[in-house]
């Protein structure tokens, strides 16, 4: 069973990016950081929903 699993888990590649915002231009542009922390939160709900469609993660309730 876990030997399925972890194939499962290899068929499939997400090629999402999370832009970092370490640089100081980040840090001094507060529009260019709130558009990246949109931007970011869109990238992580796209992988989750891949993830659940996928079979990888499970769904919860919150």
């Amino acid at each position: 069973m876990r030997i399925e699993m972890y194939k499962k888990c290899m068929n499939y590649v997400p090629k999402y990016s999370i832009i970092h915002t370490d640089s100081d231009k980040f840090m001094h542009s507060q529009g260019l950081a709130n558009w990246t922390n949109l931007e970011n939160i869109k990238t992580a709900g796209r992988a989750i929903n891949d993830e659940i469609c996928h079979g990888i993660a499970e769904q919860t309730s919150a």
